[in-house]
């Protein structure tokens, strides 16, 4: 914790004394893997002054490094250690010997303090000038911004050399601060939004942008995590920057068009789950594959030209999704400028720091690429923080209206349909109603006429409030039938539909039960009643609502004593189950003749997923 405390203060007294140390020097580079390089007398003349190039691909995963290293300015400074900074495993040689090694020499796993491991100082009792040979195992992983890093060797005592530890990563803090300080920030909101999204799944907006801003916060805290030297294994370093990698491209692209109310692209969906494919098959060779077989599959992946300049160039695409999202902008919304200006804002940042990775630039615009896209990015993020949850609160505010006119609604059908029915004593009529949703868009009507009794079974387009208020409309409209025929009333409850102007339709089946056994029943589209089990067809007819001067036909049927007519509403042929089977037509012709409460929930079990009404009546006795 004390560590800690002095990197982010930068002040304690550590910090600011002089530090004496030796840096090896004359370092040469060889790829490969020779016992005979280790020796203290072998000819290394032919060996690169410079390390290996990072752009072509690696033959081997070892890296042989030979530095000399003059210990005699430290001979009055007490017991002297010899530090290696590295991200990779290796084994230390000197004057031919074997001192000592970091990490799995067999694997290439790593520690990621890779300044915290130390030669002891037995090592060096009685040597001055010695040959330092370095046998490194880099297993290939991408890392952020500059791939594989320099080869470090310094000598001192353990005192100077944490004292040197602390300063470099003080450094690497102050180069990035703006970038750690408002990733964090961000990765705190991320949080809070997935959270918020997660209560309300119609959120979209929400989820895509707490995602964005979580992987931000997750890419800045790992980067952080290696300047701090925490001691965390390299594998889970790899995994968190691949998976933070691929959420944040999906993320920013996805957000941006779901705040502009428009469907992804094919084009940036290519764009993204290429680079996306890129960086997983990267991650995976370095986390499971064969050390050789890896190194070469994430150097091909991650450097060798030209995968790594497309690669490079496709993400810097995917950055354009925010100016691609709102064109043309002049006919964005109102309430969407000011929202669409912070997210190209913001996108310009990732799209400056997707530029700096290219080869023509530079590797000290990095960091201040990086601080560029913190200083840009935050106050945007949270801007469109502020901006989405102004919109959270207008949408609960229409929900909770909304919600209010959902129980008028239910308070209008219930006083509508009486909870007795109007039935003639030679009629036993049974109902069941089962609503999709609060309310619901089918009705039933049952009333005694002088021409006999009129029961009507309908079912209105859609599903809500709408088709909850034409039902409510259609029962009110039936209460004033005088019902001369079924399909005179069908006529007239046409009128009632397109008088109404709400759009849709209405199917409909009206039937006059008669004291004799007679049934006329006239159908606008509806599913056909059954006698017995039978199907009753007729000539169909369009739904009410689609054609003014349509002319409906009433058939004439008998139903003996006895003998009961089933009516029903579509939601019984169409329920699904869990595989999407339908109940279908087969199944409910079987079950026409049970009762209408154990119809509606047969359907209901089978998997209900819109209204389900069923009417049964039952002819008891002939008046004659």
């Amino acid at each position: 914790m004390m560590r800690l405390l002095c990197l982010l203060c930068l002040s304690l007294p550590a910090l600011a004394q002089s530090v004496l140390t030796v840096t090896a020097t004359g370092c040469v580079y060889k790829e490969g893997d020779d016992a005979v390089w280790a020796q203290k007398n072998f000819d290394d003349r032919d060996w690169s002054p410079a390390r290996p190039d990072l752009e072509r691909l690696a033959t081997s995963p070892y890296l042989w490094v030979r530095c000399r290293l003059d210990l005699r300015p430290l001979v009055r400074t007490g017991p002297v250690s010899v530090q290696v900074q590295a991200e990779a495993a290796w084994e230390m040689f000197l004057d031919g010997e074997s001192a000592g090694s970091f990490g799995d020499i067999r694997t290439g796993r790593f520690s990621m303090d890779i300044a915290q491991h130390r030669l002891v100082p037995e090592k060096l009792a009685g040597r001055d000038n010695i040959i330092v040979a370095l046998r490194v195992v880099e297993r290939g992983r991408p890392a952020p911004g500059d791939g594989r890093k320099s080869v470090f060797i310094q000598a001192g005592t353990a005192r100077t050399l944490d004292n040197e530890a602390l300063r470099t990563s003080a450094d690497a803090i102050a180069n990035r601060f703006y970038a750690y300080l408002l990733s964090g920030l961000l990765g705190a909101a991320g949080l809070f939004l997935l959270i918020l999204s997660g209560t309300d799944r119609s959120r979209r907006d929400l989820f895509w942008l707490g995602v964005n801003c979580l992987s931000l916060g997750m890419l800045r805290l790992n980067e952080l995590a290696q300047v701090l030297l925490v001691p965390y294994p390299d594998w889970f370093c790899t995994l968190v920057f691949g998976a933070a990698g691929v959420a944040v491209r999906v993320g920013q692209v996805w957000f941006c068009f779901v705040i502009a109310d428009r469907r992804v692209p094919v084009a940036y969906r290519l764009m993204v789950h290429l680079v996306n494919a890129l960086y997983s098959v990267a991650v995976l060779a370095s986390l499971f594959g064969s050390l050789p077989l890896s190194q070469l599959v994430v150097w091909w992946t991650w450097f060798e030209p030209p995968v790594r300049e497309i690669r490079v160039l496709l993400m810097a695409a995917t950055a354009t999704a925010a100016a691609a999202a709102f064109w043309p902008y002049w006919r964005v919304p109102k309430e969407l400028r000011l929202l669409c200006a912070f997210t190209i804002l913001w996108m310009s940042g990732t799209l400056l720091v997707f530029c700096a990775q290219l080869p023509s630039v530079p590797a000290s615009f990095m960091a201040p690429a990086r601080n560029f896209q913190a200083i840009s990015t935050t106050p945007a993020v949270f801007a469109m923080f502020v901006i989405l949850a102004r919109r959270q609160r207008r949408i609960s505010e229409e929900r909770a209206e909304l919600q209010s006119e959902m129980k008028a609604a239910q308070e209008m059908q219930r006083l509508l349909v009486p909870a007795t029915l109007d039935v003639e004593p030679w009629l036993a009529v049974e109902v069941a109603y089962f609503p999709a949703k609060e309310v619901g868009g089918d009705f039933y009507f049952c009333r005694r006429t002088p021409a006999g009794q009129l029961i009507v079974v309908g079912d209105v387009s859609g599903k809500g409030l709408k088709a909850a208020m034409m039902a409510s409309t259609m029962v009110g409209a039936l209460r004033n039938e005088d019902a001369t025929g079924p399909a005179e009333v069908l006529q007239r409850l046409n009128h009632v539909v397109l008088r109404s102007n709400a759009g849709g339709f209405v199917t409909c089946l009206c039937a006059l039960f008669h004291a004799d056994g007679t049934l006329t029943f006239a159908n606008a589209g509806h599913l056909s009643p059954y006698r017995n089990g039978v199907e009753l067809f007729s000539p169909g007819g369009l739904p009410l609502g689609i054609l003014a001067d349509m002319a409906y036909e009433s058939t004439e049927v008998a139903v003996a004593p006895g003998e009961m007519v089933t009516m029903q509403s579509d939601g019984v042929v169409e329920a699904a189950n869990a595989h999407g089977e339908l109940f279908g037509f087969d199944r409910t012709r079987e079950i026409s003749g049970r009762s209408a409460q154990e119809i509606a929930e047969t359907a209901k079990a089978w998997g209900q997923n819109d209204d389900i009404t069923v009417v049964t009546v039952r002819h008891l006795a002939m008046l004659l």
